[in-house]
């Protein structure tokens, strides 16, 4: 799977210590969100398995407009972003010699 380009997101932190992911770029610029409620399903035939989950937004004046909750191609997009911070996260720990704790 193509890895998103990491210039396009970051890790953000709100005044409440709150961690949720900022889009830098794009269509959907300053749009601040996080995954909540993530099942990763069994493994299929082809080794892959479907990911299910939600998106909170962070709201307010300075952030960009949520996308519409039928946005395929904003979903589309939090999916693989999930994936790039989680395959970061195992490359991580691998790396360190330890198990890797997603």
């Amino acid at each position: 799977m193509p890895k998103v380009n990491p210039k396009i997101f970051e890790a953000f932190v709100d005044p409440e210590g709150g961690e949720w992911i900022r889009i830098k770029s794009g269509t959907y610029e300053n749009v601040v969100w996080r995954p909540v409620d993530i099942v990763m399903g069994e493994d299929n035939e082809e080794g892959s398995a479907n990911m299910n989950f939600r998106v909170e937004f962070l709201e307010g004046p300075e952030f960009t407009k949520m996308p519409d909750e039928n946005d395929k191609q904003f979903e589309g997009l939090c999916g693989k972003i999930i994936l790039d911070i989680l395959q970061e996260s195992i490359e991580a720990a691998e790396s360190v010699g330890g198990n890797p704790q997603v």
